[in-house]
């Protein structure tokens, strides 16, 4: 794996911390009630809430000046799993990570790389090596995606995703609203080029 890939998981998985902490500082848990921007970085970055439901609640991040874009579902605090994110970190790429986190991912004390496999509700498994590491006591994966345009066309509006590492599920989340979010997420793409 490229070594620019490498920093920005590293930059990003910060900026993942970031966003979801001070979402809980600021007690938004991305509601919808009142919706609108949430500045989620203290004026440098913002999320915006745009689709809540009983699985959870979607949140588009724009880093600043438009040079990325982020999709993230957070599940209900309530959930075995809490976030899934698509984030295009390098602008003009076609590179994106998709990251995965939760209570039951193995949460390393450093950054590793393992074989995991993927699985969605309409696509074959995918097993392939991707980042573990942590997050606020939770553990997240880091799966590298080469073409954002491709993961976004496999998108289904809602889905379930399963992780497995050496055979044994270490995640599973459900999500609802993933068209909206992809044309978000598309529509995000397109102003930064």
């Amino acid at each position: 794996m490229p070594q620019h890939i490498l920093r920005t998981v590293l930059s990003l998985a910060l900026v993942i911390n970031t966003v979801t902490t001070s979402a809980a500082d600021k007690e938004a848990e991305w509601s919808l009630e009142g919706e609108g921007s949430i500045d989620l970085l203290g004026g440098s970055d913002n999320s915006t809430a745009f689709h809540e439901s009983e699985e959870g609640a979607w949140a588009l991040y724009q880093g600043s000046e438009g040079k990325s874009c982020g999709i993230l579902f957070k599940s209900p605090s309530g959930g075995q799993n809490t976030l899934f994110a698509y984030f295009l970190p390098i602008p003009k790429e076609p590179h994106a990570l998709l990251f995965l986190s939760g209570p039951t991912v193995p949460a390393p004390g450093s950054l590793e790389q393992k074989k995991f496999t993927l699985l969605t509700k309409d696509s074959p498994a995918q097993t392939v090596t991707a980042f573990n590491s942590s997050r606020q006591g939770s553990g997240m994966v880091v799966f590298y995606m080469p073409d954002i345009d491709a993961a976004m066309k496999e998108m289904n509006d809602a889905d379930a995703v399963e992780v497995k590492l050496g055979g044994k599920s270490i995640y599973k989340l459900s999500y609802d609203g993933g068209f909206k979010a992809r044309d978000k997420m598309l529509e995000c793409i397109r102003a930064s080029k």
